[in-house]
């Protein structure tokens, strides 16, 4: 039968008979490393004894190795509801109970002992609104049912409901029990046939009661229930109104019922013991060649031991290099089996991968022979270490040509990883120029500059003295520098530009300039008198006086640049280019 098992709200009930315990959940042979066992009996309220037992629950490896007897004991708690009962009506004579409303009868033979709740029974009473129980003092539970368990000194304590409502049978219909069948299955049928409800016209109850005798179950049938207002209670209730089982959605509610039937059993207590023998599984060493890796690299796992069988999982064998995939603590479990007794051991090995650090040297760049350049590397945490002779975030130089750098970038667990850059260091233009002296006070010198080297042009060029071309002149005594470039590079040429007439024409011997370059005094020593004159680079005079001997010329005032100084004597005259700083 389908059984839906409910438990009631009190504790400590006599138990109505004792059947032998079936264990289930439990295999005679265990092994210890098992996983512990729940045990379960088909009557409630077990308690289970014994070596390894804790709860319902057996633990092969808290027991030990060896033989080992689990006794068990369920009480048979609580009522079980059937809810599969086919429906029938017993067709009975018996004794008729006439009852005025709301009226209980007297003490009625059962006919049998009947145990109900843990308590044996041989009489009960009728009451005129539905039910029958046990009580003499009991109440006639006006006027509607009510939701079970319910405690009230007012209500009827321990009933079977087959329809709690307020009922009146002076209205119509009749009440009727008989004693069917023989010992030891006598049945008990008390029947409500065509009762009335108070104050609704044609609704009425038919059904019946039935109590078994030795199972002491209960059924109850309910023909007709035809009544939708007020609220109906059809279940069993126990004295003391702390435990009761009532028919699904049939508790103190609005139910109507057609050839409906329904049981209450008692759940049947039992003992029993069952003898369960703990062996022990092979031994099982797992090794790994290596506690920490590198993401990549490869681990070999092997496994030792008595078992007959080992198995490291899906992907791995034993014995064979392989490389984990997952970043940090890897953990490899591997089973041995021995095939005799079918019981498995594990050993567990570990791994920690550490990742491989992400390193990027750079975009490749071009640079000029004579720039300087610094390689960083980016990436995660780590050293960082470049070969050539590079050093990360120090500005460097290179030979023109190209040059291939990486860097290989080591992490805290000891991983490399490396990238690359190409650094090509391309040639600066320069060039040569052809210089034309100053041939007298004039501004007559030139300079023929002719580049080369570099990408090959086209060059342009950017001269000291403001000019843009190629070749300049109309130039005085003095220092020109040209910046040539080829769009690429660039590079600075120096020519400087003397004068004729202080050479081959009255040059005068024994005159010193110091120093040179100078950055306030300028020093001029002749033996005699002289006047000098003080030139800029455009040619302007900018100062000029007359000295013997020593002669200190104050330079603080005039910006840095190139200029000439000319010592005159007499029609000879000598002319020294001097740089201001």
């Amino acid at each position: 039968m389908k059984r839906i098992l409910l438990f009631g709200l009190a504790l400590g009930l006599t138990s109505v008979g004792f059947g032998q315990c079936d264990i289930s959940g439990i295999s005679p042979t265990m092994c210890l490393e098992d996983a512990p066992a729940a045990m379960s009996v088909e009557s409630p309220g077990a308690v289970y004894t014994g070596p390894g037992v804790e709860g319902n629950v057996f633990t092969p490896s808290a027991a030990g190795i060896g033989t080992h007897t689990i006794n068990v004991e369920a009480p048979g708690e609580g009522y079980s509801i059937d809810e599969a009962v086919p429906f029938s009506m017993d067709a009975i004579g018996g004794s008729s109970v006439f009852l005025g409303d709301d009226q209980v009868s007297t003490d009625l033979s059962i006919g049998f002992t009947f145990n109900f709740f843990g308590n044996d029974k041989t009489t009960f009473r009728i009451s005129s609104n539905g039910f029958v129980t046990f009580s003499p003092e009991s109440d006639n539970g006006c006027c509607g049912g009510e939701l079970i368990p319910w405690s009230s000194a007012f209500e009827p304590g321990e009933l079977i409901a087959l329809c709690w409502d307020d009922l009146r049978p002076p209205s119509g219909g009749s009440i009727r029990y008989e004693t069917i069948g023989t010992a030891p299955n006598r049945v008990l049928v008390v029947e409500f046939n065509a009762i009335p409800h108070f104050y609704t016209g044609p609704d009425f109850v038919t059904g019946q009661i039935k109590l078994f005798e030795t199972t002491n179950c209960i059924e109850v049938h309910v023909q007709t229930q035809n009544e939708t207002s007020g609220f109906h209670t059809l279940g069993i209730q126990n004295a003391d109104q702390t435990e009761a089982y009532a028919a699904p959605g049939k508790n103190r509610t609005g139910w109507t019922a057609s050839n409906f039937a329904i049981g209450f059993c008692p759940n049947v207590g039992c003992t029993g013991s069952f003898d369960v023998e703990v062996v022990s599984g092979p031994n099982v060493s797992g090794a790994i060649d290596a506690e920490e890796i590198c993401l990549g690299e490869e681990v070999t796992v092997t496994a030792t031991g008595t078992a007959d069988e080992y198995d490291w999982g899906v992907s791995i064998e034993d014995g064979v290099a392989f490389a984990p995939e997952t970043i940090g603590e890897n953990f490899f479990i591997v089973a041995g089996t021995d095939l005799a007794t079918g019981c498995v051991s594990t050993d567990m090995v570990s791994v920690f991968v550490h990742d491989i650090p992400y390193v990027y040297a750079g975009d490749d760049m071009s640079v000029c022979e004579d720039d300087m350049f610094t390689l960083e590397a980016v990436g995660d945490e780590a050293d960082y270490a470049w070969d050539n002779g590079a050093v990360d975030g120090e500005p460097m130089m290179q030979d023109v040509g190209d040059v291939i750098y990486t860097v290989t970038a080591t992490n805290a667990g000891g991983c490399e990883s490396t990238s690359s850059v190409t650094v090509t260091s391309m040639e600066a233009p320069t060039g040569t120029g052809v210089v034309t002296m100053m041939t007298g006070d004039g501004y007559d010198g030139s300079i023929d500059f002719t580049p080369e080297g570099g990408t090959g042009g086209p060059y342009t060029y950017s001269w000291s003295n403001g000019a843009t071309t190629e070749d300049i002149d109309a130039l005085t005594v003095g220092s020109y520098t040209v910046t040539v470039s080829d769009g690429m590079c660039d590079s600075d040429v120096t020519f400087i530009v003397d004068s004729q007439a202080g050479v081959e024409l009255n040059e005068l011997d024994n005159i010193s300039v110091y120093p040179n370059p100078v950055v306030d005094i300028l020093t001029v020593n002749f033996e005699g008198q002289y006047n000098w004159l003080l030139y800029d680079a455009s040619g302007k005079i900018v100062a000029a006086g007359q000295g013997n001997g020593i002669e200190e010329i104050s330079m603080d005032a005039f910006e840095a640049g190139n200029y000439l100084i000319k010592i005159a004597v007499e029609g000879a005259a000598s002319t020294i280019s001097v740089v201001k700083q």
